[in-house]
């Protein structure tokens, strides 16, 4: 087969235009595939700043949190200073779509307790609840804690299971996922939570947090066991049911 490359200086947008017959329809189609993939490449960043470009048939999947763009990899998690909706047009081409978009939840004193029943007016905009009366929903995933929450809590009767995390540390959100499962299975008898060490740096010192993630078990208010990187569900349960029977 033989290709014949053609520059047109009168062609001012980005554009290419491919000439084939129908026979190699085929290889046109793959030549297109392929230059769709890698003619834009992405900067991002690592946890420490460094740059990489990366194409978008190296992406695994994207999130959008807090208003930060974060690229999972094969190989890592990435920072992503694009706007989201910069970057969805960049990528329109390279067969993504977008699977969830959260909604804004209405400010609370401070985040809900595992089990705790959170009224209409608490509720994440869009959910169809009615006027007439209360809509009670359960919450059971892990909990996002701050210093006062924390503190609280390990006042309580339950133990409390809190992963020390950050959002640029890749194998913290690895785990994420298995750990809102485990909140949700283990609700009746333990408190599942979540400490963002950026936020929380005290907090995070205080407890002496050296390595992420880090789990941390608490009964009676005291640190009775800890797992640093653990790596499956599987683990973690293992790991609360041997501290707790000691």
């Amino acid at each position: 087969m033989n290709f014949i490359i053609q520059i047109d200086n009168t062609i001012t947008e980005d554009t290419i235009i491919l000439r084939a017959c129908s026979r190699n329809k085929n290889y046109i189609y793959n030549v297109i595939l392929y230059l769709q993939k890698n003619s834009s490449r992405i900067k991002v960043y690592d946890e420490l700043h460094n740059l990489y470009l990366i194409t978008c048939h190296e992406i695994y999947y994207i999130e959008n949190i807090d208003h930060k763009v974060y690229i999972y990899t094969e190989k890592d998690v990435y920072r992503c200073y694009l706007r989201f909706s910069e970057l969805k047009k960049q990528l329109h081409n390279c067969g993504f779509c977008q699977i969830n978009q959260s909604r804004t939840r209405k400010k609370r004193a401070c985040p809900p307790a595992l089990g705790d029943k959170i009224t209409e007016e608490d509720s994440p905009a869009g959910y169809n609840t009615d006027k007439s009366k209360e809509k009670e929903l359960t919450v059971m995933s892990a909990v996002n804690m701050d210093q006062k929450l924390f503190t609280g809590l390990l006042a309580g009767d339950r133990p409390v299971l809190v992963d020390f995390w950050a959002p640029w540390c890749g194998y913290c959100r690895r785990i994420s996922a298995p750990y809102d499962r485990i909140a949700e299975e283990h609700q009746d008898h333990l408190v599942v939570g979540k400490v963002n060490v950026d936020e929380e740096a005290q907090l995070a010192q205080a407890e002496h947090i050296e390595v992420l993630p880090t789990l941390v078990l608490y009964r009676n208010g005291k640190a009775v066991g800890s797992i640093a990187a653990p790596e499956s569900k599987a683990m973690i349960e293992a790991f609360i049911q041997e501290t707790l029977a000691e």
